[in-house]
């Protein structure tokens, strides 16, 4: 190899460590650190395994024992404790002796292995330095070292492989970046070609709109008072419009008012005449009604003086009765007083044949009463109550007569009462009937004149509404043109100020397209070496100015390497 080669992989080396390392700082954190090395630690363990159990099987090959390629496999996939069991029974039984110091190999082997594995496992390089070390006594360090070897170049040669493919496809990458930058400067000049061209075309725009605008403006007089008449023309004939179909209304709503008033007098004359018609025919009513009370009580007070006369005429005829029946006792008495020495026998038959006669015409006179009575029950059942009262007080000299005097009060009272009732509920209800007659009459009127408010109503609320509506309209049309006329003048205004703005741009992008000039004029002093595989020279992570700041500080260090 030569010197310069040596020096180039020197150099490869070098930047691919300080390549991983910067990668690793900047994109790896502590759990992806944890993560890597327990993938390590697994895949090295697995790899010391199966170093250990390749120096066991090169151990018991010297010893004469040897394993097919299908049996290395299978105890390669056992567990530790497995593998040591399958070994041992792979060994001869006969001659233990010759194997007495495998045994201590095959021990100082497989405590050396787990030596390791702890070490790796634990992370402690330490202790895998001092396994190997005390491995040297067991024969098989040798082997150890051999095969570590064959892996370190193994894995040296996988990486150089990676890191190779690595710098093409990076060069491949920044060689597409760099096109892209050239391409993105050539795109930037057309952009700025054509944004001075669409600027000019801008201001030859506003130039020509400010012109109209202007115009616009010059004739927005004479279209405002075109615009002022016109809206006045058409105001002053809605006005004459509406005040005539006021008058229309008017006149209508005057015949509406005059209809209710006839209306009212009419019902008016209406209730009145049927009011005193009912009144007459009530008073006639009353009349007979009176008229036939007092016959009724002519014709009782008549009957009531006859049933006296004969009240009298008995009560005189049984009163003479009674005087009679005195002194004929008196008589006897005085006889007996006057003449006892005469016969009893005599005066007793005498006074037994006055009594028999007494007692006869008390009964003739008890018979005559009880015909009497009975005439005058027949009687009272049909006459007023005058004669009644005229019974009563000629019967009320006895007990009985006293208790049916009492019972007829009562009844008598009891008729009134009723008849009272009868005459108030008739009262009440001709009094309710000309109530509801009168409430009724008042709804009617009521509603009459609810109905003339409410038209009054709604004659003023359209008077109002068609007033308020053309006011509105005025000054909806107002507000309109001074809406328009405001726009215009800050269009105008905007215009003023587009023009100050399209200078200030023009101003800018012309200092703008100097810088820009003056960073190309920078970008073409840099220089890209190009070789035959297509590599291009990268700037150095290390060095102050990173890749990612300003590319026209950006310089070249070593060419065809990507991190050297």
């Amino acid at each position: 190899m030569l010197p310069d080669e040596a020096d180039k992989h020197i150099n490869l080396n070098v930047g691919m460590k300080m390549a991983s390392r910067y990668i690793a700082d900047q994109m790896l954190e502590q759990r992806h650190l944890k993560v890597l090395h327990k993938t390590l630690s697994t895949a090295w363990n697995r790899t010391g395994q199966v170093q250990s159990l390749s120096a066991a099987i090169a151990l018991m090959e010297q010893y004469g024992v040897e394993l097919t390629d299908e049996e290395v496999q299978r105890i390669a996939s056992m567990e530790q404790e497995q593998q040591i069991a399958a070994l041992v029974n792979k060994m001869p039984q006969e001659s233990n002796e010759q194997f007495q110091q495998f045994f201590l190999q095959l021990q100082l082997l497989v405590s050396t292995a787990m030596r390791v594995r702890s070490g790796l496992e634990d992370g402690a390089p330490e202790k895998v330095a001092s396994a190997l070390d005390d491995a040297d006594s067991t024969g098989v360090t040798q082997h150890i070292l051999r095969m570590a070897v064959v892996q370190a170049g193994s894995e040296a040669s996988m990486q150089m492989l990676e890191y190779e493919a690595w710098v093409r496809e990076a060069d491949e990458q920044m060689a597409r970046l760099i096109r892209g930058q050239e391409d993105a400067m050539a795109a930037r000049k057309k952009l700025a070609t054509l944004q001075a061209q669409l600027q000019h075309q801008r201001d030859e725009h506003k130039e020509k709109s400010s012109k109209v605008c202007m115009n616009f403006v010059s004739g927005m007089t004479q279209q405002t008072k075109l615009a002022c008449f016109q809206g006045w023309l058409s105001c002053a004939r809605r006005a004459k419009q509406e005040g005539s179909i006021a008058r229309e209304f008017e006149e209508q709503l005057d015949g509406i008012q005059q209809r209710l008033v006839d209306y009212r007098q009419s019902s008016l004359a209406n209730v009145r005449s049927y009011l005193a018609k009912k009144a007459s025919v009530k008073e006639v009513d009353l009349t007979a009604e009176v008229l036939n009370l007092w016959y009724t009580v002519v014709a009782d007070q008549k009957e009531s003086d006859a049933l006296a006369g004969q009240v009298d005429e008995l009560s005189s005829k049984l009163a003479s009765t009674q005087g009679a029946q005195k002194e004929t006792t008196k008589r006897v008495m005085e006889r007996m007083s006057t003449a006892r020495d005469r016969s009893l026998l005599g005066q007793c038959v005498q006074c037994w044949v006055a009594e028999v006669e007494d007692s006869k015409k008390q009964g003739m006179m008890h018979d005559v009463l009880a015909d009497a009575k009975a005439r005058l029950q027949s009687f009272l059942k049909g006459k007023s109550e005058a004669s009644m009262k005229v019974l009563k007080m000629a019967l009320g000299g006895t007990d009985t007569g006293l208790l049916t005097q009492a019972l007829g009060c009562w009844k008598s009272q009891v008729l009134d009462l009723k008849k009272e009732a009868e005459l108030e509920r008739i009262v009440q209800a001709n009094a309710k009937q000309m109530a509801d007659y009168g409430d009724k009459r008042k709804a009617v009127a009521k509603a009459a004149m609810e109905r003339v408010q409410y038209y009054s109503e709604q004659s003023l609320l359209m008077e109002t509404f068609h007033n308020w509506r053309l006011d509105t309209r005025v000054e909806v049309t107002l507000k309109k043109y001074h809406i328009r006329i405001e726009a215009k003048r800050q269009q105008l205004a905007g215009v003023h100020q587009m023009f100050r703005t399209f200078a200030h741009q023009l101003e800018t992008s012309l200092k703008k397209s100097v810088d820009s000039e003056r960073a190309s004029t920078l970008r073409r002093t840099r220089t890209l070496h190009k070789a035959d595989t297509g590599t291009v020279s990268l700037p150095d992570i290390h060095k102050p100015g990173s890749p990612s700041g300003d590319p026209i500080k950006a310089e070249a260090t070593l060419p065809r390497t990507a991190w050297g």
